[in-house]
């Protein structure tokens, strides 16, 4: 059976698994593959100065024997003088706190488990021992669900620090090579349920397609290969062409910056991309979508279609997505934000506590010329000052930086968000309008108005940040003292 070792090394080396004086995690059950796995490991360890750790997760599924299971790992690892660490995770406490199957929730304890514990050994490789019929049944499993090309591709060799060097050998081989030596290995006996999924694809599906070729199973393996290659290169044009419709802060509509928010949004993207391949507009929103949310996991085609949908939509739509995601349509561009739905119009930023030490959210209304400070919303600061009139109109040099004629003010003015009973002066001749009225004229998208900054008196809108200034309050020849105000962030 040297045969067995040669190809899982062959393997090994084309995928460029291994350097030498690697850290290796090995993660082992106790069954016929893992314990293959590490059988191969010490041959390697020889070969490369590799270092090796075992560690076993104990699930805690099986009573007393899940412990056996643990305590056999121990004593075989403690024949090869490996360090061995045993971790009991809840898994059930997990899949009922959160509804999800057992499976899932064993599966992502797993992991959690295991990169907590490579990150603490000097950021070692997690070795997995994945074979053939796992990347066959993985397929199956995508297919019967739906999936894309990332979905078919089933299990990749390496992703991150975790590399499986299995993949090209089949159960039967793993447990032929394990005979061959005089190895014993654990035998779990939930693998030989139909309660989860994939065990009945193992007992129901995947036999009646080896009956019809003996070779399916070598095929399903090399079919998964070559739609990786695929989705690597796609993925990698669309990520390309992504970067050309990814709109920067003076980029985004309003022109010169001018819509902000408290909290900016995760992503921009320009409604330019329309003019590209439908396929790769595709691929360009699945690579946006998981690049805002932080993670691919439960993104999928239906997620994908309704942002088309939306793109194709009308302005001011949104769409809420997993994760606290809302995608908002603009004229010219999809905007990505982190927040919850809240009914028609959300709030996508949290509303934190205005200002810090030595700073107000009200500008005082008995300023002296001369005088100035700081207000705060959130993350944003606005810095004032009260300038003397000179008998012109006040020059605006930066975007966020206005001036208003002082005198006109009747109250504090107030830095916030967005209130019932606002109102704005639309024109000199003294047009009053609600805020809500004009902002559904000036178009500004319903997911964003709730988060709008703003400058009040009173119940009257001085400036709505990014979009207006109040005619009422604007400075001009005859202005006795002006106060100035600038979006410190703007520096």
């Amino acid at each position: 059976m040297e045969d067995f070792a040669e190809k899982v090394w062959s393997y090994v080396v084309r995928e460029e698994m291994l350097v030498p004086g690697d850290h290796l995690l090995l993660a082992v059950s106790g069954g016929a593959d893992s314990v293959a796995l590490l059988r191969l490991a010490l041959v390697w360890r020889q070969k490369y100065d590799l270092r090796l750790r075992v560690l076993h997760v104990e699930h805690g599924l099986r009573g007393q024997e899940s412990l056996e299971d643990a305590a056999w790992v121990q004593s075989l690892c403690g024949k090869y003088s490996l360090p061995c660490q045993v971790v009991p995770v809840e898994v059930r406490v997990l899949a009922q706190a959160e509804r999800r199957s057992e499976e899932e929730a064993a599966r992502e304890l797993r992991y959690r488990v295991l990169e907590e514990a490579a990150a603490r050994w000097e950021d070692a490789k997690i070795v997995l021992a994945h074979n053939s019929n796992d990347a066959a049944e993985t397929l199956l499993f995508h297919l019967a669900r739906g999936t894309g090309l990332e979905g078919l591709s089933a299990i990749p060799p390496r992703r991150g620090k975790i590399v499986r060097p299995l993949l090209t050998v089949s159960r039967v081989e793993i447990e032929d090579w394990l005979r061959s030596l005089g190895q014993e290995w654990r035998m779990d006996r939930t693998n030989e349920e139909d309660t989860y999924s994939r065990n009945r694809i193992r007992h129901q599906v995947l036999p009646p397609l080896l009956q019809e070729n003996e070779r399916a199973l070598e095929h399903m393996v090399r079919t998964t290969e070559i739609v990786r290659e695929a989705s690597d290169y796609i993925r990698g044009q669309a990520e390309r062409v992504l970067s050309q419709y990814l709109l920067s802060g003076r980029q985004q509509e309003g022109g010169l910056m001018e819509q902000v928010l408290p909290i900016p949004a995760k992503l921009v993207l320009s409604l330019d991309m329309r003019r590209e391949d439908p396929f790769l507009q595709r691929e360009m929103l699945r690579l946006a979508l998981q690049t805002a949310a932080g993670r691919a996991r439960d993104l999928g085609y239906a997620h994908v279609q309704a942002l088309l949908d939306l793109m194709r939509g009308q302005a001011g739509k949104q769409l809420d997505l997993p994760y606290g995601l809302l995608v908002v349509r603009g004229y010219e561009s999809l905007q990505f934000f982190r927040g919850a739905p809240d009914g028609e119009e959300t709030d996508v930023c949290p509303k934190e506590a205005n200002g810090r030490e030595g700073q107000t959210d009200r500008i005082p209304p008995d300023l002296e010329v001369g005088d100035e400070g700081e207000i705060a919303l959130g993350r944003d600061r606005y810095h004032y000052r009260l300038l003397e009139g000179r008998g012109e109109v006040p020059s605006r040099p930066m975007p966020y930086t206005k001036a208003f004629d002082y005198d006109k003010i009747r109250t504090a003015l107030q830095i916030r968000l967005r209130e019932p009973h606002d109102l704005i002066c639309i024109d000199a001749v003294g047009h009053r309008q609600s805020l809500k009225r004009f902002m559904i004229n000036r178009k500004i998208p319903a997911g964003l108005r709730a988060s709008c900054p703003l400058l009040a008196d009173g119940s009257e809108i001085v400036w709505l940040v990014g979009y207006r200034q109040s005619q009422a309050y604007q400075a001009d020849r005859d202005t006795r003292r002006i106060l100035e105000i600038r979006r410190v962030k703007d520096e």
